[in-house]
């Protein structure tokens, strides 16, 4: 309890010291950036250590972080002089708004703390990589941190999510193995913070009340975090036999069958609740996948409790969302103008958006698609200029921004990140399209919430564009300019149909010696429904454009064709990395979307019940239909998330403790090293592969072993990555019965301590323990046996 306490309080001080800077820098939204102030105090505060520890000026220390806290504050302080009247007033007037921000934010952390209590284990799945990461950021002496499964080698991952938190854990004095459970809930606050504030001042924005706006920023909340995606339709059928062999051979879904048993209300086979994030895939003849992807989402994520990049990441990406809606929605013209007037808000939102790669690599081209869209929106509503002229004059300033971003984190972009995509093939092309019924079952809930709001945007345009497609084919004279549509047909197939389907065309047609031409119209059919709807989402944004005051309504148009366009996208294509398959496309651009939408849907939510009151006749009708079929789809949306925590938690005593699952020799082991192991020690532990128990000491310590989880460390490092001979040495060390050997293999890594435990034991049968006695101090903790080498030689770290 204490540290849940200590950890809310180091959080709360971070939000409120940089409150005043999120005032400032978000002049356009209702709440002046309330809901985005703890992850503006956390970046900052984690980028000045980061920033100043790289450059030598400071340790990566409890005292550095104080500091960081500091300045801060006295920006804010400065910040809140010089707009005190503004920011009293805004007080009174939003306080309200405030208020019930922040206990979104108090009982989200609070929810999810609880949750953690039943399965803090920090153990299977990927945990222990996430919590390598974390005390390796938290055990640096400075940026860039050594990776602990690599000994002599810095982190090749991006880990600033990971530093943040490890950061806040040194201010806080929460332990690692705490701080993890914490941070996944804090997490989930900050998110809901700041998905609430965002919808909030985007609602507004469209002319909604100060009533209907906070209504509609909880509904952005639970889309966002409370409610899964529908297949709890299908378990619930599976679970009381609602159709067949045939019916679910045909749904194919991995796990699912017509005869599922359970306990009246929920499943009971072994992890079921694991199939709600591994929806998609194709099946051949003999039941083997063909097309195995992902499609997490947020509480299937947190539920989880892996602290994965893609999650640390969500209150972020809403920050990006946030400068982007903050930018289109201020009144000031965009361009170069707009930089000399505004050059602290630039570098704010440059460091905001350089944040992004470093946090999860995949999300800064997505928001910098979003700012790319909602910039060239933004001029060419307020300028007589057509679209290439408004991309021309718009993209210039924001890749300026974007640049500030790169070169604020350049040590990490160009010195350790290393990529994935390979650099020979870095598209690849999809084999299969997602079938309809697994896409529904994904995006089912979501497309009956945004159709009202889409086709009341797209019909008027589109019936606009077609009008003057038709007199143009006619050889008719043009409509007069103010009703000529926004986008040639040329540039709309090109966006919309042409360049995604052709990239693949010409992929399918390299690799493949069979492909035909059923094959290209095969697919062409399967994309043309997100074709056109990213034909209409566009027209309709850039038509409304020019008709209409640059409102909220305008954003959420705008970022639903970029969602859109990235479903359409990866239905052709992927990015060609480790696995060689579109898993980690779908993964990463569903996940994106999940986030976008869920701000989107705010706005979709109030355009949908504001007129409800003036729809009449079938209009009414339908919407009412919608509002039913809305509120079934929801309440299997909400069974899962019920269904699959319930199952998950333990009912073991409540506790934060990650490690306290582990045996009480190992564990006395670990905290004797957290304590005594010194900058620059290396351990050496047995070498496992990935998802297993191996690697737990450096894991949970920061302390580097020589290698482990060798798989894990070619995806972050490139599948040729050349180990040497780490591994087979690591086996010598143990094996051998010459002390000198083992010396000198040992000085070869400047391997201080030796650890040997059960997985040691069972990992190498021939183990040989009596030479370490001539080499080394031992240390006894029950079974487990510490060999500290009280002078490890001196050698030169190892390039692989």
């Amino acid at each position: 309890m204490s540290d849940a306490l200590a950890w809310l309080l180091s959080a709360e001080a971070l939000g409120l010291a940089a409150f005043p800077v999120a005032y400032w820098l978000f002049p356009a939204l209702r709440d002046r950036g309330w809901g985005f102030a703890k992850p503006i105090g956390l970046l900052a505060a984690g980028y000045l250590v980061w920033v100043l520890s790289y450059a030598g000026i400071v340790p990566n220390a409890r005292g550095s972080y104080v500091l960081a806290g500091a300045i801060v504050l006295c920006v804010g302080l400065a910040i809140a002089f010089r707009h005190r009247r503004g920011l009293v007033a805004h007080a009174r007037r939003e306080w309200r708004a405030i208020a019930l921000g922040e206990a979104v934010f108090l009982l989200m952390y609070g929810a999810w703390a609880l949750y953690r209590a039943y399965d803090p284990a920090i153990a299977g799945t990927e945990k222990p990589m996430d919590f390598l990461f974390l005390n390796a950021s938290a055990a640096a002496h400075a940026a860039p941190p050594t990776d602990p499964w690599l000994a002599g080698q810095p982190v090749a991952y991006y880990y600033f999510g990971y530093w943040m938190f490890g950061g806040l854990s040194l201010l806080s004095g929460v332990p690692t193995y705490v701080a993890f459970n914490l941070s996944l809930a804090l997490t989930a606050a900050m998110a809901a913070g700041a998905v609430f504030g965002l919808s909030y001042g985007l609602v507004s924005a469209s002319g909604g009340s100060r009533r209907a706006a906070l209504w509609c920023a909880g509904g952005s909340v639970v889309m966002l975090l409370l409610i899964a995606n529908l297949i709890g339709l299908w378990e619930v059928a599976s679970l009381y036999h609602v159709g067949g062999d045939g019916f679910f051979g045909w749904l194919s879904i991995e796990g699912l069958r017509a005869d599922q048993t359970g306990d009246s209300w929920r499943p009971t086979r072994y992890w079921w609740w694991w199939v709600g994030s591994r929806v998609i895939n194709t099946f051949d003849s003999a039941g083997v996948g063909q097309d195995f992807t992902i499609e997490e989402f947020p509480f299937f994520s947190f539920m989880l409790g892996d602290l994965h990049p893609h999650v640390m990441s969500i209150p972020f990406v809403l920050l990006g969302l946030g400068v982007a809606a903050n930018l289109f929605l201020m009144p000031d013209r965009w361009g170069f103008a707009w930089l000399r007037h505004n050059p602290a808000r630039a570098v704010a939102a440059g460091l905001i958006v350089g944040a992004l790669g470093f946090i999860n690599a995949w999300d800064i081209a997505t928001i910098a698609a979003v700012l790319g869209a909602v910039v060239v929106l933004k001029v060419y509503r307020t300028k007589p200029v057509s679209f290439f002229g408004a991309a021309v004059r718009a993209m210039p300033p924001l890749l300026i921004i974007c640049g500030v971003g790169l070169l604020a984190y350049a040590p990490f972009y160009f010195g350790t990140f290393s990529s994935q995509v390979q650099p020979a093939a870095p598209i690849g092309g999809a084999r299969f399209p997602t079938r309809p019924v697994h896409f529904l079952t994904v995006w089912g809930l979501w497309l009956v919430v945004l159709m009202p709001l889409f086709l009341s945007a797209v019909v008027g345009p589109v019936r606009e564009y077609a009008a003057w497609a038709w007199r143009s084919a006619a050889g008719a004279v043009s409509p007069p300019s103010a009703h000529r549509p926004a986008i040639s047909p040329l540039w709309l197939t090109g966006l919309a149909l042409g360049v995604p389907f052709f990239i693949w065309a010409g992929i399918h047609l390299e690799v493949n010696d069979g492909a035909t031409v059923s094959d290209l119209a095969y697919r062409f059919l399967s994309v043309l429904p997100l074709a056109v709807a990213v034909a209409a989402s566009s027209i309709a944004a850039f038509s409304l454009a020019r008709r209409r005051p640059a409102d909220g309504r305008l954003f959420a148009l705008a970022v639903l064709s970029i969602v859109l366009y990235l479903l359409y996208g990866v239905e052709l294509l992927f990015i060609h990395d480790f696995f060689g398959n579109r898993m980690n496309t779908i993964f990463k651009v569903y996940y994106q979307v999940w986030i976008m939408l869920s701000v989107v849907a705010g706005v979709a939510i109030y355009h949908w019940t504001s007129q409800s009151d003036v729809w009449r006749g079938w209009r009414l009708r339908l919407s009412r239909g919608a509002g039913v079929l809305a509120a079934v789809l929801l309440a299997f949306a909400f069974y899962y998330p019920f269904a699959a925590a319930s199952t998950k938690a333990s009912s073991a005593e409540p506790s934060l403790d990650g490690l306290a699952h582990v045996g009480d020799s190992e564990r006395e082991a670990i905290e004797w090293l957290r304590d005594h192991a010194r900058r620059n020690d290396v351990l050496v532990e047995a070498v496992g592969g990935g998802y297993t128990e191996f690697g737990r000491v450096s894991s949970s310590t920061g302390v580097p072993t020589v290698l482990n989880w060798p798989g894990h460390e070619r995806q972050w490092r490139g599948k040729d990555y050349d180990f040497g001979d780490r591994e087979s040495d690591v086996e010598r060390i143990y094996v051998t019965t010459e002390a000198e050997e083992a010396r000198r293999l040992l000085g070869k890594y400047h391997v201080r301590y030796v650890y040997i435990g059960e997985r040691e034991r069972s990992k190498y049968p021939s183990l040989a323990v009596s030479k370490f006695d001539q080499i080394a101090s031992r240390i006894e903790f029950g079974s487990v046996v510490i060999y500290e080498v009280q002078e490890p030689a001196a050698f030169d770290r190892p390039s692989s």
